[in-house]
C-alpha cells in the first residue's frame, strides 16, 4: 500500500520513493507526495526523476486498490529509487 505523504502534510513538495510495481498505464510507488484528486478537487501533477531520466507525472489515479501515477515517456524500472515533485504552483 501507498503512504500518502500530502495527507499528512499538505505543503509537502518532493520525496524519494521506491516503485513498488510496473503496470500498463503508469507506476504504484512504496510513498507518494502526489495527490489523487477527488471530490472535485484535481489530482496533482508533476515529474519523476530516477537516475538521469525525468519524466512527467500527467494524472494520479486509484484502480484495483493500487495509486497509480500516470506517465508518458517510459517508466522507471520496478525497484528503482525515484524522486518526486509535484507541481507546486498547479497545486497551490
Amino acid at each position: 500500500m501507498t503512504e500518502i505523504i500530502c495527507y499528512i502534510d499538505g505543503y509537502s513538495r518532493s520525496c524519494a520513493a521506491k516503485v513498488a510495481q510496473v503496470t500498463g498505464g503508469g507506476i504504484v510507488l512504496g510513498r507518494t507526495v502526489f495527490y489523487r484528486g477527488v471530490g472535485g478537487q484535481p489530482c496533482d501533477i508533476g515529474k519523476i526523476r530516477g537516475g538521469e531520466n525525468e519524466i512527467k507525472v500527467d494524472s494520479v489515479y486509484w484502480y484495483e486498490g493500487n495509486l497509480i501515477h500516470e506517465m508518458k515517456g517510459g517508466f522507471p524500472e520496478s525497484g528503482q529509487r525515484v524522486i518526486l515533485e509535484v507541481d507546486w504552483d498547479r497545486r497551490y
